[in-house]
């Protein structure tokens, strides 16, 4: 029974559009008590007292915690890894990155608005919240820097005394003297300075937390939105204190993740700790505002960068420079996944075999940024394709022709990029074929002589782009068959809206020759799932999908010797297939079902699980198509079509992928078009702190997406697969800036920072370019 590659609708879908979901904040527990946080209003401040005695007597109130009363109960900070050697780089000298303790609440100063101080616990909201206004804090306001720049200047304040001069790392890759011999022979270079906006994550389901400490067991029981409850479990050991089997994280139902949902916020050990000591289950929900305040953020790159071109148009060597705001302090594995995700792949699909680039990370007192979808990949994508457009333009070479004749074809394959990655597959040239061919290219210039009889402006825009999907190399996966009818799979990555109860049920009824409706799927529960890290970098399927097919496989291999038994012949002569073992030439069978009995009979459940080890990077890639029309008048850009031809390996549902790509396009579209962080100069207050004044892509701001998928089976994993959830948020940004350029060519505008708001662009047009 085949099932792998069906576009099946998803199994969850019934129960979460009718309302039958359930979230964290859905739960409530006997005894529950409710906490609010005390948040810093200055972005650089000296905290010289916190007064509680106010708040803790107010109505309700059943504690209020500093940090001093953290330190005191054996709460230790939160870990970097920055050295820790899974996750560990070096700077380009050789020297280990600093390793700066961060507190769950604030210790001694604080380094950006919104920086947790206190910690309120009563009986119910309004008593927490209203008690968390009662506490007072002392502030000795200190100098506010907001951008990588000022927190360099010579004469910028320090944020930390164990970070000189707000540089938390200096990073490289390439080969510096390549490049320079490289670009001395160049027959043309092209240089570009840009911004990668920084942006809010903006999660449908705000953060929140339920902790009940267990006094008859010691243990504590955790429910929140996470993206991996073992690795939650795992840190707040490390923060709290007790060995990790004392904590219990459960994840029910969440509304997105996209990266910094993986990273455990200062609320999760703050309610596991009042939890403890106060003997009292203990909850908090983020409202909206103190999302947009406090959640992680992202990109915010600051890039110099040049390539250079032979007298043909043929790439010799490729620089950037990129200064990365980081914020006010470093988000565990931060550091590490915007390195190993940007520059083994900042060449991209192209031939480019001289590259030096340097990263380095600014501590400012501004929101941390993290991982968000498209990680290193979208910052990559943007400047490379923003250069070979300038480039083409500059050279007077067809923008199609200087992208194919630098491309990476098949028969290179693998692949070994200057930034260090190895391609195994892809058809890049195809890739771009099928979307300039699906796009009408060959048509747009009738499009856009009508455009320009009304006086609008018409544009088209082409990027070509390959991701390196990562994350930790292993995962764990089992398969458990029940007498009574059913399989259980259970996984240790997290599904937060990308359809694993569907997928992963494909896979192990494939596998395993059954219905995907007898297939149920356990994750979120690190009791339930024996391991696991969670899910993040386009890392699931083929890591956690490798494992269900190797559970599925051993299953049967059990099996064969327990049909056999029942079916008395030689375990040799048993075949298997479509649910049933058969001896071999006869229709003498038993069911998956009946020998899972006989297996129990036998007192050991049929089951197989694996925690597999698979190192090996994948490289989904495809092209992205943009067109768009500009109102002079106004600068209000329309977005009138995106198409995309997406490598992803193998589709195992098509429909799921389709849903993936575009949720990733709308998000590339948003930071393209409309999303920017803005924190005040000189205070550091985050101007852009709701939905009001940060625009997230409306219903009217899309087209209808077309996707397509160019499938390129990868060679290193059983499934083919190489990953689907960020090719349209990588893509998407570069695309449609290059299509707003192209309608602004003839006005002299070469280039303009996102977001290209209607502001932004009618600005460029009054100056002229």
């Amino acid at each position: 029974m085949k099932w792998v590659g069906k576009p099946v609708r998803r199994k969850e879908d019934t129960r979460l559009v009718t309302g039958r979901g359930c979230y964290t904040d859905d739960i409530t527990i006997d005894g529950q008590t409710y906490a609010a946080v005390v948040r810093s209003t200055h972005a650089h401040a000296r905290i010289r007292g916190v007064e509680t005695a106010a708040a803790a007597a107010a109505p309700g109130v059943l504690g209020v915690f500093t940090q001093g009363d953290l330190e005191a109960g054996g709460a230790r900070p939160y870990p970097t890894y920055n050295r820790d050697p899974r996750f560990a780089q070096l700077n380009a000298d050789g020297s280990e990155m600093p390793d700066p303790p961060q507190w769950a609440l604030a210790k001694e100063k604080v380094r950006f608005v919104g920086e947790p101080v206190a910690f309120v616990v009563a009986e119910t909201s309004s008593q927490a919240r209203d008690a968390a206004e009662m506490v007072t804090i002392d502030y000795e306001p200190l100098p506010v820097v907001t951008t990588a720049a000022e927190a360099l200047a010579p004469d910028a304040p320090e944020l930390r005394d164990d970070v000189p001069g707000n540089l938390c790392f200096d990073w490289a890759c390439g080969n510096r003297a390549a490049l320079d011999a490289a670009f001395a022979e160049a027959a043309h270079v092209t240089r570009l300075s840009l911004v990668n906006n920084r942006i809010i994550v903006a999660y449908m389901e705000p953060r929140t937390v339920l902790a009940a400490w267990d006094a008859s067991t010691g243990r504590t029981t955790i429910q929140a939105p996470t993206q991996g409850t073992h690795r939650l479990r795992d840190t707040l050991s490390e923060v709290v204190g007790g060995a990790p089997l004392d904590y219990h994280v459960m994840t029910p139902d969440v509304g997105g993740g996209f990266g910094p949902r993986g990273f455990m916020y200062p609320e999760v050990p703050l309610s596991a700790w009042a939890s403890r000591r106060l003997g009292r289950p203990v909850k908090w929900t983020a409202e909206r505002g103190e999302c947009f305040a406090t959640d992680l953020q992202a990109r915010d790159q600051i890039i110099d960068c040049a390539m250079a071109f032979d007298s043909e148009g043929r790439i010799l060597g490729l620089r950037v420079e990129s200064d990365l705001n980081m914020g006010g302090f470093v988000p565990a594995r931060a550091i590490y996944a915007i390195v190993i995700h940007m520059g083994p792949i900042i060449t991209g699909v192209y031939d480019i075999p001289a590259l030096h680039f340097r990263l380095r990370g600014v501590l400012t007192n501004t929101v941390p940024v993290y991982a968000l979808r498209g990680i290193g990949r979208a910052e990559a994508t943007h400047l490379l394709e923003r250069l070979l457009e300038m480039a083409a333009a500059e050279m007077g070479i067809d923008r199609i022709a200087l992208r194919r004749r630098n491309l990476i074809p098949p028969s290179a394959m693998p692949y070994a990029s200057a930034g260090g990655s190895v391609y195994g597959s892809g058809e890049f040239e195809r890739n771009m074929d099928l979307a300039l061919e699906a796009a009408d290219w060959a048509g747009f210039a009738a499009r856009r002589a009508a455009a320009e009889s009304g006086g609008r402006l018409r544009g088209i825009g082409v990027i070509n782009y390959v991701e390196n999907a990562g994350g930790a190399p292993s995962e764990f996966a089992e398969v458990a068959v029940d007498p009574a009818g059913t399989v259980t799979t259970f996984a240790g990555t997290q599904a937060f809206g990308q359809g694993h109860e569907t997928t992963y049920a494909q896979v192990t009824a494939e596998e395993l020759g059954i219905h995907i409706d007898a297939v149920t799927f356990v994750n979120g529960d690190s009791d339930r799932v024996r391991a696991g890290y969670g899910s993040s970098g386009s890392r699931s399927m083929r890591k956690a999908g490798t494992a269900i097919v190797t559970s599925a496989r051993q299953v049967i291999e059990k099996g064969k010797a327990l049909a056999a038994d029942l079916l008395e012949a030689a375990a040799a002569d048993i075949e298997y297939g479509e649910g049933r073992f058969r001896v071999a030439g006869t229709d003498h069978a038993v069911t998956l079902f009946q020998v899972a009995a006989e297996s129990e009979k036998r007192g050991q459940p049929l089951a197989a699980h694996n925690d597999v080890n698979a190192p090996e990077e994948t490289f989904p890639n495809g092209c992205h198509v943009a067109e768009v029309e500009v109102d002079p008048e106004t600068g209000r850009v329309h977005l009138l079509r995106h198409t995309m031809v997406n490598d992803v390996g193998r589709a195992i549902n098509p429909l799921i992928v389709h849903g993936q790509l575009h949720g990733g396009i709308a998000q590339g579209v948003g930071q393209a078009l409309t999303e920017h962080t803005v924190h005040e100069a000189g205070t550091g207050q985050l101007l852009s702190g709701s939905f009001m004044d940060y625009a997230v892509p409306r219903a009217d701001d899309l087209p209808a997406l077309s996707t397509l998928l160019n499938e390129v089976p990868c060679p290193s994993n059983p499934l083919g697969v190489k990953g689907a959830g960020e090719g349209g948020t990588t893509g998407a940004p570069p695309a449609v800036v290059n299509a707003i350029l192209d309608a602004l060519r003839d006005r002299g505008i070469a280039h303009i920072d996102m977001p290209l708001t209607p502001e932004r662009v009618w600005r460029a047009l009054r100056a002229g370019g």
